[in-house]
């Protein structure tokens, strides 16, 4: 009798993703020096806020766009924009 063992991985989980609605600020990070944005989550609070990298924000770059556009012009908005994004975060 011969017998076959094999072995089932499970799937990756998927990544979640979620809606940039606004960046509310920016951060230089101590260690790396890059910044880190302060992002208000679409469907979420603004305690449900988090501080990201620009690299896990590939789909906001609009939205970082226009938070420099305003911070840089004293418009105050906090880079507020009628435009919203999506990016993934891994969990």
């Amino acid at each position: 009798m011969v017998s076959w063992k094999t072995s089932i991985q499970p799937a990756p989980r998927a990544q979640e993703e979620y809606t940039v609605e606004r960046i509310l600020d920016v951060r230089a990070d101590r260690h790396t020096g890059r910044y880190l944005y302060y992002v208000k989550w679409q469907g979420y609070s603004v305690d449900d806020s988090t501080w990201e990298p620009e690299e896990n924000l590939d789909r906001a770059e609009g939205l970082i766009q226009a938070f420099w556009a305003a911070r840089q012009g004293g418009a105050g908005g906090g880079g507020q924009s009628q435009n919203q994004s999506q990016t993934q975060t891994q969990n």
